[in-house]
């Protein structure tokens, strides 16, 4: 079968969720076995123009396509997403080619590759979360599975985001896969600003220091997602001088793992109970037991008078949880030590176990001028903390202090 002529198709309105998103016209030529689409018009807000070449007549079921896309709004996808998103572009420009062709079982056959600029991002409030982004984007999607060649989110020249890897049936409830990403070391303050909007008070007016670089895996398996990686921080600190609030010298690593929708650990017991009464038997284990993980270091922590000395942390991070132990923080003559764990389960979930040991009262009240000289002595203590999906709502545990004559300090008021 033959047919020869042509023919002009308009689309005037192409509505998605009632939303206008394309308007189209096609003129098709027929050419004896051959039949071409070409297209010319309109999506969010940009022109659009392809061609769809296919045999309908020689009884080849495939066909092939061309379409370009230029200066897309991406803020006008955000009437087209679904309504719960808590993150939406609310601005920005993208240019995309796709190209490929759909055969029989084979189904299609396509790459994308997209530029994007001057991309914004809002929360489901409306307020900006951040802007000035770049998009470099370079899939191949082949039938069911999809893969994500490289994809470079970018704010400047020192702040960059890349992700690779595929996903077997990527449109199914059954989707598995896996991706990696990657940020090299960017300066602090470049986070900073580019996040300034959406941050606590304290953050928008802090100065940083140093570096933040990020290693990562993104599993997809159904509707589960899980992440696990490292940052790794060299020569960081914060400070916010009118909020009286500082952390210095920050180095080494801290690992992470989410997995979402979660599955909470809950507030499980020690092996040996968190008493005064074994308290002695505790520290002693602590002081004992071998470090676990990769060693976060911190100078010192300040939040109005207060103030920790060093802090040594050893962290890592697994299934979904992100596991302390131990943690060592000098406190006024003594240290605080512990261990702990982070994860999430409809929400942050967390447990601190801590031991106070030997804090100096009289280091302790010389740092407040009100009280100085007011109290001497050494306080240990106890503490067992947790939060998380459990009968009790927020925080719930105990501390359990007492004071004692020691290292030269005896106990007065």
């Amino acid at each position: 079968r033959r047919l020869i002529g042509s023919t002009d198709v308009a689309i005037p309105s192409l509505n998605v969720k009632e939303r206008k998103a394309a308007s189209l016209n096609a003129r098709l030529v027929f050419s004896g076995q051959d039949a071409t689409a070409t297209l010319q018009g309109t999506s969010l807000g940009g022109p659009v123009a392809g061609t769809i070449q296919a045999k309908p007549f020689a009884g080849d079921k495939s066909l092939s396509f061309l379409v370009k896309f230029r200066d897309q709004r991406l803020a006008e996808l955000s009437g087209l997403a679904p309504s719960r998103q808590s993150v939406l572009l609310s601005g920005g420009l993208l240019d995309a080619t796709l190209e490929g062709s759909i055969a029989g079982k084979s189904g299609i056959q396509a790459q994308l590759a997209a530029t994007g600029r001057d991309i914004a991002l809002k929360n489901a409030g409306g307020r900006e979360i951040t802007s000035g982004l770049g998009l470099d984007l370079h899939t191949i999607v082949n039938g069911e599975d999809l893969t994500l060649q490289d994809a470079v989110i970018s704010r400047s020249p020192d702040m960059s985001a890349r992700l690779s890897g595929s996903v077997k049936r990527f449109a199914s409830a059954d989707r598995q896969g896996n991706l990696s990403c990657a940020v090299d070391a960017v300066r602090i303050n470049s986070i900073l600003d580019a996040f300034a909007n959406v941050l606590p008070r304290a953050l928008q007016e802090a100065e940083g220091q140093g570096t933040l670089a990020m290693r990562g895996n993104i599993s997809l398996e159904g509707g589960k997602i899980g992440t696990d990686g490292e940052l790794a921080l060299t020569g960081a600190s914060l400070e916010a001088p009118s909020q009286k609030i500082a952390v210095a010298d920050i180095e080494g690593r801290l690992p992470f793992s989410f997995v979402f929708p979660g599955q909470g650990k809950g507030s499980r017991s020690s092996a040996v109970s968190y008493s005064k009464d074994n308290y002695q038997r505790l520290l002693m284990a602590f002081r004992g037991a071998a470090a676990k993980g990769s060693p976060l270091r911190v100078g010192f922590i300040r939040f109005g008078a207060l103030q920790t000395g060093r802090i040594e942390a050893f962290m890592t991070a697994a299934g979904g949880t992100m596991e302390i132990n131990p943690v060592n923080v000098a406190l006024y003559g003594g240290n605080l030590v512990g261990k702990g764990f982070l994860g999430y389960d409809k929400g942050l979930e967390f447990k601190a176990d801590l031991l106070l040991n030997n804090l100096s009262l009289k280091q302790f009240c010389a740092a407040f001028q009100k009280i100085e000289g007011y109290m001497t002595g050494r306080v240990d203590g106890v503490m067992s903390l947790y939060q998380g999906n459990n009968k009790v709502r927020g925080l719930n545990g105990f501390v359990n202090l007492w004071t004692r004559t020691g290292n030269g300090e005896k106990m007065l008021v």
